[in-house]
């Protein structure tokens, strides 16, 4: 095992799944995909950092169906989508807000249409891009 670095990892799309060995499991097969930002992850749990769930499953799941049936050609509700959005956000700050309340330092991967400052609590916000 690694030691605690005291940095928390936040990642967009990876569920909040409370059961720590299926978080692990998920987080390994996402980094065998050799995507960019999760050699990253990867570096950064080698050093002590701890992989956090951000997303509320229901509202991923809803998502993901809203996203099929765009691509199956039926008809877009915008309204749903934006919804889905903000409730996405929120559930992903309330989720950064409860890790990081006891201290420590959070990074987070997320897509640029989010917007979480408004729903963060008094945490110091760094934008890269």
């Amino acid at each position: 095992m690694y030691q605690d670095s005291g940095l928390h990892i936040f990642v967009d799309s990876l569920p909040n799944d409370k059961n720590e060995v299926t978080l692990q499991k998920t987080v390994q097969a996402l980094i065998g995909q050799n995507l960019p930002f999760y050699q990253i992850i990867e570096k950064l749990r080698k050093a002590g950092a701890t992989v956090c769930g951000t997303e509320n499953v229901e509202l991923l799941l809803q998502e993901y169906e809203y996203w099929q049936g765009i691509a199956q050609g039926q008809k877009t509700d915008k309204a749903l989508v934006q919804w889905l959005l903000e409730e996405r956000d929120k559930a992903i700050a309330r989720r950064i807000n409860e890790v990081l309340q006891e201290g420590g330092k959070g990074i987070i991967f997320i897509g640029a249409q989010h917007r979480l400052t408004p729903e963060l609590d008094g945490f110091r916000i760094i934008h890269l891009l």
